[in-house]
């Protein structure tokens, strides 16, 4: 029999555990309930990454639609900056005086809509590449 000690790496943020201390980094700079966190899906947008006091200030309880049309054109519509809103907002949490808010996200959606987005526009860019080398060979 074999027995091996190994290290288990944890966010200091969400708790999320994992055993390789490379990814549990990467993990912590992006993750959704780190205050400071730097979003990697920004780098596929043309904006730069809001603050998270920003972001968290445009979130409004008393607003039809909790602030999440603000939030949205502040994020540039990343699904990730507008989860680490919500989650960092505290809004969604039971709370015994108040009733959760529902924003009315889906964040496995909006996901998947966004890497369509950033897939589409890439794509496009590399055909115009593609375009601009076939004429000037002409």
């Amino acid at each position: 029999m074999t027995k091996t000690r190994v290290w288990k790496y944890c966010c200091d943020f969400c708790g999320k555990r994992g055993l390789s201390c490379g990814h549990m980094r990467q993990h912590e700079l992006s993750c959704t309930a780190n205050p400071n966190r730097h979003c990697r899906m920004h780098k596929h947008f043309s904006q730069t990454q809001p603050p998270m006091a920003e972001m968290l200030v445009v979130l409004a309880p008393s607003l039809p639609d909790r602030g999440i049309a603000q939030l949205r054109k502040l994020t540039a519509n990343c699904p990730m900056c507008i989860l680490a809103a919500i989650r960092q907002s505290g809004l969604q949490k039971f709370d015994a005086n108040r009733e959760p808010i529902d924003f009315h996200f889906e964040f496995k959606e909006e996901l998947a809509e966004a890497w369509q987005r950033i897939n589409a526009a890439t794509v496009e860019i590399e055909c115009e590449e593609l375009r601009r080398e076939i004429c000037s060979g002409l």
